[in-house]
């Protein structure tokens, strides 16, 4: 009876040992299938086309909207009057960065294309196709220019800082007397005697808020008639000397200045002289680019265009369409 006591007794607990080991797997698998569950789900290469590629360890790394530039909404073209304008060193479209951007943009050698689809018009009833437009900006442009000398300043990458632009003009710039503008450049707060002393119509023109320099040194020692004629000139303006035969030399119709008002005067208004006494500012530039395309006829049509601009890697960055 003993024996048999005992038989029953470790039944039991081959019993039990097995209950507790079913009990085990059973949770194991529930946690494995909640472990699957969770696990991302690598696509088959096949299902993307170009927007996919193979690691090493063969899954699958998933990159979004391959043809997107890192510059979207970082940089945008606008308009500016390519839809009025009919003169190529007039027209001009705008490239500009966002002034929330965290680091300066590179611009240098990106494109300008427009849409192949609508370069068809009309002239004199006959259906004429325009060329496809596939325009590079320049690579480099002049940082610190002056067009008066003969050296024009060391050329630079077109860097544009949150909320700076360049001013893209299709043309180019004609001769216009002694100054000497071939090349792009960054404009500064001297450049409006420029327009003033070529009387060159820029587009967009420049802003005449020159710095007056009114109260120089060497001002103490001018006369009260002098000062008056300074404290008015306009400014960004270059005086303009005249001699008469009846009152000696007149600078803007003021005939009745003295010599030592005079050579003051020569010597401290204009382009020349406010590029040297500026250039060193911490804001002598003013956060604009000036590009020249150097095309002869205008680029963009009144109607019906798309403008694309993209990157050096041939990605979309913005484009305009009207």
């Amino acid at each position: 009876m003993a024996s048999d006591s005992k038989s029953g007794s470790d039944f039991n607990w081959i019993i039990i040992v097995l209950i507790v080991m079913f009990a085990l797997w059973l949770g194991r698998s529930e946690t494995q299938e909640l472990v699957d569950s969770a696990s991302p789900i690598i696509p088959m290469s096949g299902n993307r086309e170009s927007n996919s590629s193979s690691s090493d360890n063969g899954e699958e790394t998933i990159i979004q909207n391959s043809n997107q530039s890192k510059y979207q909404n970082l940089v945008s073209l606008e308009l500016g009057n390519a839809r009025s304008a009919t003169e190529a060193n007039r027209e001009y479209v705008v490239i500009s960065a966002n002034r929330r951007n965290d680091d300066p943009v590179n611009i240098s050698g990106w494109t300008l294309k427009n849409d192949s689809n609508k370069i068809g018009y009309n002239y004199e009833g006959k259906s004429i196709k325009r060329r496809v437009l596939k325009l590079k900006l320049p690579s480099q442009g002049i940082l610190m220019f002056n067009p008066y000398s003969k050296k024009l300043g060391a050329k630079k990458p077109i860097i544009l800082n949150p909320g700076e632009r360049a001013i893209v003009i299709s043309g180019g710039v004609p001769s216009i007397g002694l100054a000497v503008i071939n090349d792009s450049f960054a404009v500064n707060k001297c450049f409006g005697y420029v327009q003033d002393q070529t009387s060159y119509a820029f587009t967009p023109s420049f802003d005449n808020r020159c710095p007056r320099d009114n109260d120089l040194p060497e001002s103490d020692y001018l006369s009260q008639n002098c000062l008056s004629y300074i404290n008015r000139r306009p400014s960004c303006h270059k005086p303009e000397f005249k001699d008469d035969s009846n009152y000696g030399t007149c600078v803007d119709r003021n005939c009745n200045l003295d010599s030592q008002c005079l050579a003051f005067i020569k010597k401290n208004y204009s382009y020349e002289s406010c590029f040297n006494r500026h250039s060193r500012d911490e804001d002598f530039l003013v956060g604009e680019w000036r590009l020249f395309l150097n095309q002869v006829w205008e680029l963009w049509p009144n109607k019906d265009e798309t403008i694309y601009l993209y990157d050096p890697t041939g990605k979309l960055v913005d484009q305009l369409d009207y």
